[in-house]
C-alpha cells in the first residue's frame, strides 16, 4: 500500500527517576510517526480491510464509530487515499460544529445501522 511508510516508526527511550533507581528501562513505540492522519493503531486496524476491499474490487468501506471518533476520521482519510467511498454509522450524539465533521473528509454518516446495511447491500458493494 502506498503513502504509509512503516520505516517512520521508531522507539524513544522513556525514563522516570524511579525507573532508573530500580534499574528499569523502557522504550515507547512511536506509532504516531507512521502518518499524520493514519497514525497509531488505526492504520494497523484498517489496512487489511482496505487490502481485502481492493482485492475484491469493492468500492466502499462501512464502519461504526462515535461522533468524536478518530476511527471515523481515519477511515474517511484512508478511503480517500485509496480511492474507496466511505460510510460511517455514527453512534451517540452528534458532534458540535467546531469539532471534526466526518462529512468534510468524505464519509457519509448515518445514525441507523440497519438502514445503512440495507442500502449498502442493495448497491452490491458489501
Amino acid at each position: 500500500m502506498h503513502d504509509i511508510n512503516q520505516e517512520h516508526i521508531s522507539t524513544d527511550p522513556y525514563a522516570l527517576p524511579i525507573m532508573s533507581e530500580k534499574g528499569i528501562s523502557a522504550d515507547i513505540l512511536r506509532l504516531d510517526k507512521l502518518h499524520p492522519v493514519l497514525s497509531g493503531n488505526k492504520w494497523f486496524k484498517l489496512r487489511y480491510y482496505i487490502d481485502e476491499a481492493r482485492q475484491q474490487n469493492k468500492d466502499t468501506l462501512v464502519t461504526f464509530g462515535g461522533a468524536w471518533s478518530n476511527h471515523i476520521h481515519a477511515t474517511a482519510f484512508a478511503g480517500r487515499l485509496y480511492g474507496l467511498k466511505t460510510a460511517g454509522i455514527i453512534r451517540g450524539e452528534e458532534a458540535p460544529a467546531e469539532r471534526f465533521d466526518p462529512r468534510q473528509a468524505g464519509v457519509a454518516p448515518t445514525g441507523n445501522p440497519k438502514k445503512a446495511a440495507r442500502h449498502h447491500r442493495k448497491k452490491g458493494s458489501a
